[in-house]
């Protein structure tokens, strides 16, 4: 898989590299749930690469996402970290599909510092 998920300053990074598609990044949101299933933790989503997905597949990968959603659900935010650009225009359409369906909020970013701020001035304690 073109992923790897660390922990960080008591956040979950996920580091995306090579050209992805939308089934690979639903693997490492999944592996991301199996390993904190309440979303207790914010975690930033670091793209080094182009990304490959059509706006017929934002919806089913929101499902997809909210599905792993349980009951007792934190939910704390999800930044994620891209290029200016065609990269941020692809991000932001995810970002808009997702609004309102998945019980946590995402925020799109181009600045790391800005992203890490972002992500510790909203975190949900548990």
């Amino acid at each position: 898989m073109p992923y790897r998920i660390e922990e960080v300053d008591s956040i979950f990074e996920v580091r995306v590299w090579d050209p992805t598609s939308a089934l690979e990044v639903l693997h490492a949101i999944t592996e991301l749930a199996r390993r904190d299933p309440r979303k207790e933790r914010c975690d930033l989503w670091s793209f080094d690469t182009n990304l490959f997905l059509s706006l017929t597949e934002y919806p089913g990968m929101v499902r997809e996402t909210a599905s792993l959603c349980g009951k007792d659900f934190v939910g704390n935010r999800s930044a994620i970290l891209v290029y200016k650009g065609l990269q941020e225009a692809v991000a932001e359409m995810y970002q808009s599909e997702a609004a309102g369906k998945l019980p946590f909020e995402i925020g799109v970013f181009t600045s790391r510092e800005d992203a890490i701020r972002w992500l510790k001035d909203g975190a949900r304690s548990t």
